[in-house]
């Protein structure tokens, strides 16, 4: 069963990395209407590496600010593990590091489409075995 319009990051586990309150709940909220699982929302970059050694995670929402502290560590985790993660940001392109300036970055404010869509291209089309298959 391919996942629908109505959920389309169905059965998805998604890390959330946001300090601000108000747009992780807003994230998380908008991940589970898209048939996502929340892992998180987290806020500090200890909390997001044991999230990663904790939780069978897909993919990531990474805010690069968190109060402060850029959060390019948990990047150099989950590609360490090869999973896919996008970052939310208020800053330009051109102002982040080279190395991260290939990521998919969300510009804040963003919108619910663009969020879910940037992760649907980014993990692919959603296949669930029928009962009795495998994977």
């Amino acid at each position: 069963m391919n996942a629908s319009s109505d959920a389309p990051l169905a059965g998805q586990s998604i890390l959330v990395v946001e300090d601000a309150y108000l747009i992780a709940a807003d994230v998380g909220r908008t991940l589970k209407r898209a048939g996502a699982l929340v892992v998180g929302p987290v806020a500090y970059i200890q909390q997001a590496l044991d999230a990663i050694q904790s939780a069978a995670i897909d993919a990531a929402v990474l805010d690069v600010n968190l109060d402060g502290v850029l959060s390019f560590p948990v990047a150099t985790e989950l590609e360490r593990r090869s999973i896919p993660y996008l970052f939310t940001t208020g800053y330009e392109h051109w102002s982040l590091p080279d190395r991260w300036r290939r990521v998919i970055r969300i510009d804040k404010p963003f919108s619910q489409s663009d969020l879910v869509g940037a992760l649907g291209r980014m993990l692919g089309p959603v296949v669930v075995p029928k009962d009795g298959e495998a994977n």
